[in-house]
């Protein structure tokens, strides 16, 4: 006669026992004196709120070093930024809406790009904010691939409107179609990313109601990982198992 574990108790044992290291990411926020993110505070889309934003308060930042949301410094740097510098808003309220507020720009024909150099992870996502004025049209090109937004009215309910007690409204641009940009959007991401350096291509189009592309910022997140510790118990609830099932089988 075989005796057999109830059904459920692996599949529940395995969910119990398989965790994942939490992701270490880098997230930059675009912004002068008014638009600066404390340390403490988390800002940035679910589920990539961070801490410890680096906040990048001049224009053409060449070499700024970055650190991650721990504090701790790394070996990534921005190594280029081309371009001007523009509020959307003077006085945000809460860290999501100083994340969003604040951008650098670039003429509307005469798109800009930044660089990421010394990208620690071996895979990573990255993911930008571009909220822009109201109906604007732009792209966010990283590898090849770009994604086409289409700015929300940036002072809406929800957006930037000088309210901490409304959390921030984020929706993804996922169009990959110039013609049918990703409506009220303001960020986009990239997966799956290896190297250790990544160039953003921020790209305008004439038929936008202004002739500038905006960014406010970007995160670099760590693809996660499954823990050791993690890892360690799934193979001592293996092992307990067959034992088990040894055992049961006269």
């Amino acid at each position: 006669m075989t005796k057999t574990a109830p059904c459920g108790l692996i599949p529940g044992l395995l969910l119990l026992v398989v965790g994942t290291v939490h992701a270490d990411s880098i997230g930059v926020n675009f912004g002068t004196n008014n638009g600066i993110i404390a340390p403490t505070a988390m800002a940035g889309a679910a589920p990539f709120a961070q801490a410890n934003f680096n906040n990048i308060q001049q224009f053409n930042a060449t070499a700024f070093n970055l650190k991650d949301n721990n504090g701790t410094a790394t070996t990534a740097s921005l190594i280029s930024q081309n371009s001007g510098y523009a509020n959307i808003i003077i006085t945000p309220a809460g860290a999501d809406e100083i994340l969003n507020s604040q951008c650098f720009i670039g003429d509307g024909t005469n798109n800009w790009s930044f660089t990421i150099s010394g990208i620690p992870y071996a895979v990573y996502s990255l993911i930008v904010y571009d909220l822009a004025s109201s109906g604007q049209e732009q792209g966010v090109n990283v590898g090849g691939t770009t994604f086409y937004s289409s700015s929300p009215t940036p002072v809406a309910f929800g957006y930037l409107d000088q309210n901490t007690a409304t959390p921030f409204t984020y929706r993804q641009a996922t169009s990959t179609v110039l013609a049918s940009p990703t409506p009220n959007s303001d960020y986009v991401v990239f997966t799956g990313l290896t190297g250790d350096s990544q160039t953003v291509n921020m790209i305008g189009f004439s038929a936008s109601p202004f002739s500038f592309v905006t960014a406010t910022g970007f995160q670099i997140v760590a693809a996660p990982e499954p823990s050791v510790t993690a890892l360690g118990a799934l193979g001592l609830v293996s092992l307990v198992l067959l034992k088990r099932r040894r055992s049961a089988d006269f």
